[in-house]
């Protein structure tokens, strides 16, 4: 993982890691925040990622792969930045843990930057990023808080597993990643 500054950015749009929301409306948060209304007002362009009605997982699985590919195709030099975190069991970005490396890869390793697929978690159907996409991120930073997360952690800055068992390990191949964590 590299070290070096953000450049100064004046136009960015932005977008964050999604979840197949419950119908409950859980998922809007973001939207309450200072920082929503700021990027707003800055001018920054947001395409939704929460799903509209009767839209299935695989339905907003190809809108969000669409509307990342033309933004990419419009900013052929547009900077990536993401906030990431890590979960107790390794997992990141809505990647969880699966120890069938095939299944693993052919989910979260294929030519699409964007996967819909069912996990074994409280919210089992998922819309999320590949690791084909994260690898694109130009600067990520990441919070992982909570000694719970040690030894996951541990693993993951000395590189020691692989990636299907420590979904985090693909932040060693973002280009330039900070690690911010209350662990010590």
């Amino acid at each position: 993982m590299q070290r070096g500054g953000i450049p100064e950015l004046r136009h960015s749009r932005t977008w964050r890691e999604a979840i197949h929301i419950p119908p409950d409306g859980t998922g809007t948060e973001l939207q309450k925040h200072d920082f929503y209304q700021l990027a707003l007002t800055a001018e920054a362009s947001f395409f939704g990622t929460l799903p509209r009605n009767s839209e299935t997982s695989s339905d907003l699985a190809k809108r969000w792969e669409k509307n990342l590919r033309m933004w990419r195709e419009e900013n052929p030099t547009g900077i990536i930045i993401a906030t990431l975190g890590m979960g107790a069991d390794g997992h990141t970005a809505g990647i969880f843990p699966d120890g069938d490396a095939q299944k693993f890869n052919n989910l979260f390793h294929a030519s699409n930057w964007i996967t819909a697929y069912s996990a074994d978690t409280k919210y089992p159907e998922r819309v999320t990023t590949t690791l084909t996409f994260l690898k694109q991120i130009d600067f990520g930073l990441v919070y992982v808080c909570g000694t719970h997360k040690k030894p996951k952690l541990d693993e993951l800055l000395k590189n020691q597993s692989k990636v299907n068992n420590l979904p985090a390990l693909v932040w060693h191949e973002i280009k330039d990643t900070k690690i911010f964590t209350d662990i010590f």
